[in-house]
């Protein structure tokens, strides 16, 4: 799991639906994170409509951390008094998205990729 939904053990958010009308910080207004949550929310019995989304950088997040909603990249066991709202039956956060997606890919011209061969995996045509 790379990126999770985390609340502090003793929240008492523990499914989607409870993440309607409450606030979730991401790392980027209308980023990755926060379409992948909306969608999450919304395919696991939320409302995502209702949900405000604040951005706050990772180091922000770990200081304000609360009985909060937050999502982060890393794995709760690694904070402290953190759980996570989802669970293997509900899958990970970005299979609201789908279950396989590509996020990003790293293209080069053909003159690019002949010039910098150790940059690239591909071999130019």
């Amino acid at each position: 799991m790379t990126t999770a939904l985390v609340v502090a053990k003793n929240s008492p958010l523990r499914t989607a639906k409870d993440l309607s009308g409450k606030t979730i910080a991401v790392n980027a207004l209308l980023g990755i994170q926060q379409i992948a949550a909306e969608a999450w929310i919304d395919k696991n019995g939320g409302d995502s409509t209702t949900v405000k989304f604040v951005e706050l950088s990772i180091s922000q997040e770990l200081a304000a951390f609360r009985p909060a909603a937050s999502m982060r990249r890393h794995h709760a066991a690694g904070l402290d008094g953190a759980r996570t709202i989802h669970d293997e039956r509900d899958g990970a956060i970005y299979n609201g998205i789908a279950n396989t997606f590509l996020v990003s890919a790293w293209m080069g011209s053909s003159q690019y990729v002949k010039d910098h061969p150790t940059s690239s995996s591909v071999s130019p045509t």
